[in-house]
């Protein structure tokens, strides 16, 4: 897990193309401090951002804890949470290893006070493949799927009735991390190469979970928002955009193995949340991300 990152640009200064809420502290609920958690690499970029008070990380065990102070970030465990509770608490924990996956969220709202917001980061995976092309806020999700899309919709059932804030973000990526760092290693690439895949930066999916917090739970409580930059690529574009980073100057784009598949053609439009937030993503897509790091 990564413990803290960078982000340049952030805070103090708006960046090209980037507008989020603010909301004025004399409005954030006191204390504002925020508890994060699953600080990984998700986490830390919000802990990076939050300027209202102190940030407590939530960790499984203590191996990261050091890091975690490093970043700026008071590390903690569950069995050593505060009994007081926050008025602000962010859940970025993935589900990935963690059977009782529903349960240990449920717990983590028991540490919201009810005042400020609360967040969690769920993923656009709980639409499933869609009968839909265009697919937004309000698109019905999957009603059975994998056991991974079952615990994320008992995980998000269990927010909600918590007046919960559920965010659900495309695919996560960043220089190094994400579908193109893996196809690029790999001797091929399984699935048709012009399927449509949605993306967000981690920084830009960051930024959006900020936005909720500082907008409160007045505007945000028991709703869904989406979070997905402005354009999909498909996968043969996403490997081609990545070759224009230097760090993949050694790569090729592998060869497809599905080409007689169809193709998806899956489009994310959040700007229902967009505009309810007032927030635009600062990489448009991750063909003008990899090219700014030409």
């Amino acid at each position: 897990m990564q413990a803290f990152v960078s982000l340049p640009g952030h805070p103090g200064s708006v960046s090209r193309g980037n507008s989020r809420a603010v909301v004025p502290k004399a409005e954030m609920a006191v204390p504002a401090n925020l508890l994060i958690v699953g600080p990984g690499r998700l986490g830390s970029r919000i802990a990076k951002l939050w300027t209202h008070g102190e940030v407590t990380g939530e960790t499984r065990t203590e191996t990261n804890h050091e890091m975690l102070r490093a970043g700026g970030i008071k590390p903690s465990t569950k069995a050593k949470r505060s009994k007081v509770g926050y008025n602000y608490v962010a859940i970025t924990a993935p589900p990935t290893g963690n059977a009782d996956y529903a349960k240990e969220v449920a717990d983590a709202c028991l540490a919201w006070t009810g005042e400020g917001a609360m967040v969690f980061t769920s993923a656009t995976s709980v639409y499933g493949d869609a009968a839909f092309e265009i697919v937004n806020e309000d698109t019905p999700t999957i009603d059975s799927g994998t056991e991974k899309q079952q615990r994320l919709l008992k995980a998000e059932a269990s927010v909600i009735e918590a007046g919960g804030t559920v965010l659900r973000l495309a695919g996560l990526y960043d220089r190094r991390v994400g579908p193109h760092n893996y196809w690029l290693r790999s001797p091929e690439i399984k699935g048709n190469p012009d399927t449509l895949i949605n993306m967000i930066h981690y920084n830009d999916a960051a930024s959006l979970a900020l936005a909720i917090l500082e907008a409160g739970k007045d505007k945000t409580r028991g709703k869904f928002f989406l979070g997905v930059d402005d354009q999909p690529l498909t996968r043969r574009e996403i490997c081609e955009a990545a070759l224009q980073d230097p760090i993949y100057a050694d790569k090729t784009i592998p060869p497809f193995t599905g080409l007689d598949e169809p193709a998806g053609k899956k489009r994310l439009d959040n700007s229902q949340t967009r505009t309810a937030l007032n927030w635009m993503p600062q990489n448009s897509s991750m063909q003008e991300y990899f090219a700014s790091q030409a």
